[in-house]
C-alpha cells in the first residue's frame, strides 16, 4: 500500500522515458516494416535543413527517400542502434 506523499503518476522524467520508448518501439518497427517491403534502410541518420536529422531508404524504383525525420540526434541514432543488424546491410 502507498503512502499518502506516494503517487502512482510517474515523474516528468519517467514520462519522458516511457514517450521515448514508445516512439522507439515505433519507429523501428516500422524501418523493419518498410525493410521487409523491400526498402533498403541506411545505416546511419544524416543532418539535414532545419536542423533535422534523417534516415534514408531506397528502392529500384524511386531511389533515395526519407524514411524517418528526427530533431534529435541523439534519438535518431537510438532507432539506427535498435535496427536488427540485417535490416541496414545492402541486399545482394
Amino acid at each position: 500500500m502507498m503512502d499518502a506523499d506516494e503517487t502512482s503518476d510517474p515523474t516528468a522524467s519517467e514520462r519522458f522515458t516511457v514517450a521515448f520508448a514508445q516512439r522507439l518501439h515505433a519507429d523501428v518497427a516500422l524501418l523493419c516494416e518498410l525493410f521487409d517491403r523491400g526498402i533498403e534502410v541506411d545505416g546511419e541518420a544524416v543532418l539535414a535543413d532545419g536542423p533535422k536529422w534523417v534516415i534514408y531508404g531506397r528502392t529500384t524504383y524511386d531511389g533515395e527517400m526519407i524514411l524517418a525525420e528526427y530533431d534529435d540526434p541523439d534519438e535518431a541514432d537510438a532507432v539506427i542502434r535498435s535496427l536488427p543488424i540485417h535490416v541496414t546491410q545492402r541486399r545482394s
